[in-house]
C-alpha cells in the first residue's frame, strides 16, 4: 500500500514538473522574440501558477495524487506528440 501511495505521488510530482517546464520554456522563448506577446507570456504565466499544486502533494493521499495524474498526463501525452512533431519537422526541414 505505501509503495503504491509513493508511486502515485512520484507520477503525480513529475506531471506537475513537467508541465511546469513547459510553461516556463514557452514563457522564455516568446520574451526573446524582437516582439514578445506579452498577453501570451500573461497567459503562460497564470498557467504556470496554477500548476503549483506540489505544495498539496500528500504521499498518504492518494486520491489527490491520481487526480493531479488524470489531469495532466493526458495533456503531457499531446504535448509530448506534438514536440515530436517539431522535431520531426526540424529533422525534414534543417533550418538554414
Amino acid at each position: 500500500m505505501a509503495a503504491d501511495n509513493w508511486k502515485a505521488f512520484d507520477l503525480a510530482e513529475w506531471c506537475l514538473d513537467l508541465m511546469i517546464s513547459h510553461y516556463a520554456q514557452l514563457i522564455h522563448v516568446e520574451r526573446q522574440q524582437s516582439e514578445p506577446d506579452q498577453m501570451l507570456i500573461e497567459k503562460w504565466q497564470h498557467e504556470h501558477t496554477h500548476l503549483d499544486e506540489r505544495d498539496a502533494l500528500r504521499i498518504e493521499d492518494r486520491a489527490n495524487s491520481e487526480r493531479v495524474s488524470r489531469i495532466y498526463a493526458p495533456l503531457l501525452r499531446t504535448l509530448s506528440r506534438q514536440a515530436g512533431y517539431a522535431l520531426e519537422q526540424d529533422r525534414t526541414h534543417p533550418r538554414q
